[in-house]
């Protein structure tokens, strides 16, 4: 990462976020032309590195550098930081992350069929499940914002800031994560969402623990991409088969992310039982 100032930078290497040639997708995100390459599109995130907010955003920052070069996660083509001034009297850093454009969220995109409902899921698990064996890593966050499906069909999982992941197998390597008792984890008010961060939770013994490795926080989320997907053909306009199996597998996982006192008797035996992301590969 380099201070700079860009308005007394000539350095063409450097991709610039300009209000001319971007578009606005969420706060703190574009979708901008690139200034290296006219005919490609790429994204910015710009994080706010004051008192509140540092932590939060060298988090994603550091967890984007370690698993760099992992299929299914975002594409980090260029950071620096860069001092911005609204006035003559106030001075910000700000972060700038500039990614591969890797399509728009899941939320925004138009499903045509249970087939391609099961494909985004899938890919989603194998992410994962990848992830997870390499760097012990849970996504904590996994809303549908943070799902990008590109024109081809292919997934990436976006927003490392409140992830967890581990430098290396070695149990005293450095961990990276998020307090679950940030604002973040409250603000999301959509629809099962903030329950979800409720469950994660309960699957920690306090502060103490957050850092610790939980695999099951990837299969509450995946719960919840199931369900949500299962929503999206409330009015029966999908077509094809695949209704069934993403039925049995929100329910599989219901089963094994909820309480023991809350577990119904549908799923008793031993092959039924799911606890990471692998386990759940058999049901594929």
């Amino acid at each position: 990462m380099t201070d700079i100032d860009l308005k007394q930078t000539n350095n063409s290497d450097l991709e610039v976020l300009s209000s001319h040639t971007s578009l606005k997708l969420t706060d703190n995100v574009w979708r901008m032309i690139s200034t290296r390459d006219t005919s490609q599109t790429v994204i910015c995130k710009k994080l706010p590195l004051d008192s509140n907010s540092k932590a939060l955003s060298l988090n994603e920052l550091q967890i984007l550098k370690l698993v760099s070069g992992t299929p299914g996660l975002p594409v980090l083509t260029q950071s620096y930081v860069h001092k911005s001034s609204s006035s003559s009297n106030d001075h910000r850093l700000s972060l700038y992350l500039f990614f591969k454009d890797q399509g728009s969220s899941l939320e925004h995109t138009t499903i045509h069929s249970w087939s391609q409902c099961l494909n985004i899921f899938w890919q989603c698990v194998n992410i994962l499940y990848v992830t997870e064996t390499k760097f012990k890593f849970e996504h904590r966050n996994l809303t549908l914002d943070h799902i990008l499906v590109d024109n081809n069909g292919n997934v990436t999982l976006c927003d490392m800031d409140t992830c967890r992941a581990q430098a290396s197998p070695n149990p005293d390597s450095q961990v990276f994560y998020k307090r679950l008792d940030h604002p973040i984890f409250y603000q999301n008010k959509k629809e099962f969402a903030f329950d979800i961060y409720q469950s994660m939770r309960q699957y920690f013994n306090g502060e103490p623990t957050w850092s610790n490795f939980e695999p099951r926080t990837n299969l509450l989320w995946l719960h919840y991409l199931a369900i949500m997907l299962l929503k999206q053909n409330t009015n029966g306009k999908f077509m094809g088969p695949g209704r069934d199996q993403l039925h049995r597998i929100a329910a599989l996982l219901e089963y094994n992310t909820v309480s023991t006192s809350r577990r119904n008797s549908i799923f008793k035996r031993k092959e039924n039982e799911i606890k990471s992301t692998g386990d759940l590969m058999k049901f594929k």
